[in-house]
C-alpha cells in the first residue's frame, strides 16, 4: 500500500558492477524494485541521460511456516502387529506456498509426507501420515515443513507404546 519509493542504495555502482539487495530486514510481502541509471558522472549535466526500470512484483518471505496442529491417534491393530498411529497436522505460511514436508521417528531418516490433497499448491496444507512403530516405549515423531522461500520449521510430538505387542496365537 505504499506510494513512495524508498532508496536502498544511493551510492554509484560503476562499470557493469552488480549490486546485491539483501531482503533479510524486510517484512514478508510483495515488493517491486525501481532501478535508475544515469551517465551524469561521465557527462556534463546538460548532456546527461537518465533511464529507469521497474521490476515485476516479487515476494519476500523471511518467516517460516507454522505447524498449527500436530496430533497422533492410535489405530486398532491385531495381536502381534506393530502399533499404528495416524499423525494429523495442519501447516500454514503467511507469504508463500508450503513446498515440502517430511517426518522422522526418533531422529531417524526423514521421509516425505504429502498433503492430503496430494499436491503442494497452497499456503495452507493438511497432512495425514500412517505410521507403524514396532518397539514399545516412548517415541518422538518430528514434522518438518518448508515453504517456497526455503524457510523451515520443525515440531515434534511424543507417542508412547506400553509393553510388548501381544503375540499372535
Amino acid at each position: 500500500d505504499e506510494t513512495t519509493w524508498k532508496p536502498i542504495n544511493e551510492q554509484p555502482v560503476r562499470g557493469g558492477a552488480s549490486y546485491r539487495f539483501d531482503t533479510a530486514s524486510l517484512p514478508d510481502g510483495d515488493y517491486r524494485v525501481r532501478v535508475v541509471v544515469s551517465d551524469l558522472p561521465s557527462n556534463p549535466p546538460d548532456m546527461a541521460m537518465k533511464a529507469e526500470l521497474i521490476s515485476d512484483a516479487f515476494t519476500v518471505d523471511n518467516s517460516p511456516p507454522a505447524i498449527e496442529s500436530l496430533s497422533a491417534k492410535r489405530e486398532a491393530t491385531k495381536p502381534g502387529e506393530p502399533a499404528r498411529f495416524r499423525i494429523e497436522a495442519a501447516v500454514r505460511d503467511s507469504a508463500s506456498i508450503i513446498a515440502s514436508a517430511k517426518y522422522s521417528v526418533d531422529g531417524g531418516e526423514w521421509r516425505l509426507a504429502f498433503p492430503t490433497d496430494q499436491i503442494f499448491d497452497s499456503t495452507s496444507e493438511r497432512f495425514s501420515i500412517a505410521l507403524e512403530i514396532e518397539e514399545p516405549g516412548e517415541h518422538s515423531v518430528a514434522l518438518m515443513a518448508v515453504d517456497r522461500g526455503g524457510n523451515t520449521t520443525i515440531r515434534k510430538l511424543v507417542v508412547r507404546i506400553k509393553g510388548p505387542a501381544p503375540k499372535a496365537e
